[in-house]
């Protein structure tokens, strides 16, 4: 076993997320229908085997057949009274859920997709 098959494992077993490998030195999948069922893993075991072949391969999780969303905001100023007019609260989204950031003025929120 390696690293990453133990996290792609937890990550499935925990949080239900659909997975696909990421080639050494790409930000994103390259083997066609990545997105399709099949081209990704949605069970533990086979997630572990999957990343024992490929233990070089990085981790990347596929939005929808996770069912989660992701909302890049590179301009909060903006987007927080846009989305306002939709109904979205940008700073409760913002605080009730997973948040990267890079760079400081930009951030992406995570969150589960509603079910309808």
């Amino acid at each position: 076993m390696n690293g990453h098959s133990d996290w792609a494992a937890r990550y499935i077993e925990r949080y239900r997320l659909a997975l696909v490998e990421i080639p050494p030195g790409s930000k994103s999948p390259l083997h066609t229908g990545w997105n399709q069922p099949g081209g990704y893993v949605t069970e533990a075991e086979d997630a572990r085997k999957r990343w024992d072949r490929l233990p070089d391969h990085g981790i990347g999780v596929v939005l929808g057949a996770s069912g989660l969303c992701s909302l890049d905001v590179d301009s909060p100023e903006q987007a927080e009274p846009l989305l306002a007019e939709l109904g979205v609260d940008l700073r409760l989204l913002r605080k009730g859920g997973a948040t990267v950031q890079g760079h400081p003025d930009r951030y992406r929120c995570l969150f589960r997709a509603p079910q309808d």
